[in-house]
């Protein structure tokens, strides 16, 4: 997410598309958004990732269908055992649902969105190594799992841009697909343009779901 200064409609619409995507098929999909990368000086931060969460609320729980999605959604919350977890308000359960049990599995089960947030500071070799080492950047989760990186010392568009690109090469497992959001009057601007130029991802949307690449 490129900062800049966003209207509530933009960020509701960004916020949409990203909870969308990340909800769709238990989050067992190639192109699932599973890492949100924000300046962590952005004022808008924590308002649009709220937004993320609260749409992600909206839904029904995801069902963890995919064979070893449970486990994988464990292993998750054993490596971070303070992750967020965001419920559905539908109050909609398996009874509710009534729900069969999915392939592999000993009975129905639902599994809410668990939201890993993370400092990355690639400023300073122990903050480059920790980096490099983060289970949840060099491990997909294919399951309700997503992260936040808030990449630190990027407070101006230039610094966001390069550092944004080199975290996603470097640090990232994973070059199907990306997103990029970004406001319009900034979209043309010689930090974005070398943002889109320089990641090196399969299909990158620009304010929209990279997945539709594929389409």
């Amino acid at each position: 997410v490129v900062p800049a200064n966003y209207t509530k409609a933009e960020l509701k619409s960004q916020a949409g598309m990203l909870a969308a995507t990340i909800h769709a098929n238990a989050s067992c999909n190639c192109n699932a958004p599973k890492v949100i990368v924000v300046d962590d000086s952005w004022e808008q931060k924590d308002e649009f990732l709220q937004m993320v969460e609260t749409s992600l609320a909206e839904n029904m729980l995801p069902v963890p269908y995919y064979p070893g999605c449970a486990q994988r959604w464990q292993k998750f919350r054993d490596h971070y055992p303070k992750a967020k977890i965001v419920d559905s308000k539908t109050g909609l359960g398996v009874e509710e649902r009534r729900l069969s049990r999915p392939l592999l599995s000993p009975k129905p089960l639902l599994l809410p969105h668990l939201v890993i947030d993370l400092e990355v500071d690639l400023t300073t070799e122990t903050g480059r190594k920790a980096a490099s080492q983060e289970y949840a950047f060099r491990n997909e989760p294919f399951c309700p799992v997503y992260t936040i990186a808030r990449l630190q010392h990027t407070d101006t568009l230039e610094a966001f841009c390069d550092t944004a690109a080199t975290f996603c090469n470097d640090y990232l497992f994973g070059s199907l697909s990306g997103t990029v959001t970004v406001k319009e009057d900034l979209q043309s601007t010689e930090a974005v343009q070398k943002l889109i130029a320089n990641l090196h991802y399969g299909g990158i949307g620009v304010n929209y779901w990279g997945g539709l690449c594929y389409a």
